[in-house]
């Protein structure tokens, strides 16, 4: 049994209106204001996954079905094993900022990200290349699951002072979660906003925040109006926010038949007598692009969709991180760039990649350095130089790789209902979604269409 005793927690000073069971507002210190602006680091494919854990009953829009959509896809529908497990376990270029977090729920930020095969010295057999996945398979057969370190990466300890904002400030948080620096004015308009003429029926109390509160937390942002009494007082979600899951349809129906090269070309299959849409016909261009939003941060999302995005109180924890991160000047926008292997052949989303690393190997010291154009290493050792295996295949990435062209394999087609589920086109599962909603043959119409950046 884990000793949660041991885990990090973080104090707070709630003002509460007992009579109502209503956190009035939070004094914070700038622990747990990272902590909350770190939720829009995540990606919306952990974001998904984290809110899983806690509750069943909490969809994060559509983006819950576009991960369970992978979760249930067959191994076969993906080049690798890898593919699918960078999208159910999607890895951020800024992972090393939650492990400076004094509560950091992100498991998936761990310090090793790298590996090599258990039989890397046999070089008759094994490739000799290092791996970003442990699922990635080398050229013997044998899963890359042996993690290996990296002798010369800069790291950034717990000692920096903060994550996102920095000094020893004090926070007054709302149940709204709008984050603002605390002070008597701050305090005293907080109050009174909220109707409040004095302060006879408010009390303070202190609580006490580890990981599970914050996972709690992190639910009730998706699914309530007033997430903080939810997760520190009442212990769950309840549920009073109206989720808005635009379907996918209305951006889609009037854009046809004006493809370009840039453009993504694909079916809708309405019924005729109400011109309802039943589903969308794709190759797999369309699938990659719907795929890659697990891997985009929460930041990315809002600031793409802006207004658009009706979940939670989200715009206004975003709004407070853009107003109070130390760092604003110089990085006014969220990162739209992800780790080498996100690359897709058709990019709507105004994503880079970075190239991988390059890297050399000593067997001897069993560690990874990085190499700055010799193969001469820190300390005058040699490193022999090492590729990169490719996770969608078994190739080598040097400068590039033909293969980092999406997570499911070529020539497929798919099926994508209006709420984003989406599973391999049959003629079997057509029949049966047919029959789901009772439409004779002769009452199915097929049209083409098109969508560019605008759409999506």
């Amino acid at each position: 049994m884990a000793d949660h005793s041991r885990k990090p927690k973080l104090s707070l000073r709630a003002l509460v209106d007992k009579e109502k069971n209503k956190i009035v507002l939070v004094e914070a210190c700038k622990d747990f204001v990272d902590v909350l602006f770190s939720f829009l680091k995540l990606q919306m494919g952990t974001i998904v996954r984290l809110v899983n854990k806690q509750s069943q009953q909490t969809a994060v829009g559509c983006f819950s079905n576009i991960y369970r959509s992978v979760l249930d896809m067959d191994i076969d529908n993906f080049p690798s094993e890898a593919c699918k497990t960078m999208l159910l376990y999607p890895r951020s270029l800024e992972d090393d900022l939650f492990r400076r977090l004094k509560v950091n729920v992100n498991e998936t930020t761990e310090e090793c990200k790298f590996f090599i095969c258990p039989g890397y010295n046999n070089k008759t057999l094994c490739s000799q290349m290092w791996a970003s996945f442990n699922t990635s398979k080398c050229s013997c057969g044998k899963k890359m699951e042996m993690k290996i370190e990296v002798g010369n990466a800069s790291k950034l300890g717990n000692d920096v002072d903060g994550v996102f904002v920095r000094g020893k400030p004090s926070f007054i948080i709302t149940d709204d979660m709008t984050v603002q620096s605390n002070s008597t004015y701050v305090f005293l308009q907080v109050v009174k906003d909220q109707g409040y003429v004095d302060v006879d029926k408010l009390s303070e109390s202190l609580l006490v925040i580890g990981s599970e509160e914050v996972l709690t937390l992190l639910e009730c942002l998706f699914s309530s109006n007033t997430p903080l009494t939810d997760a520190f007082l009442r212990k769950q979600s309840s549920h009073n926010m109206n989720v808005l899951n635009k379907p996918l349809s209305p951006a889609l129906q009037e854009y046809k038949n004006d493809a370009d090269s840039g453009c993504l070309t694909l079916n809708v299959v309405v019924r005729k007598k109400d011109r309802k849409v039943l589903y969308f016909e794709c190759r797999e261009d369309f699938v990659n692009l719907l795929f890659t939003f697990l891997a985009v941060s929460l930041e990315f999302g809002v600031e793409a969709s802006g207004d658009n995005m009706v979940m939670g109180c989200i715009l206004n924890l975003f709004r407070s991180f853009n107003d109070l991160r130390f760092d604003k000047r110089s990085r006014p926008k969220a990162n739209s760039t992800l780790p080498w292997y996100y690359g897709c052949q058709k990019n709507l989303l105004d994503i880079t990649t970075v190239t991988a690393p390059d890297f050399g190997f000593s067997s001897d010291e069993s560690r990874l350095m990085h190499r700055y154009g010799s193969s001469r290493m820190l300390g005058f050792r040699d490193y022999n130089p090492v590729n990169h295996l490719c996770p969608h295949s078994v190739q080598s990435i040097r400068l590039h790789c033909n293969a980092c062209k999406g997570f499911v394999k070529e020539n497929m087609k798919f099926r994508v209902t209006d709420d984003l589920i989406i599973t391999p086109l049959s003629s079997s599962s057509t029949i049966g979604y047919l029959k789901q909603f009772q439409v004779n043959l002769a009452d199915v119409d097929v049209q083409e269409i098109s969508i560019g950046k605008v759409e999506v």
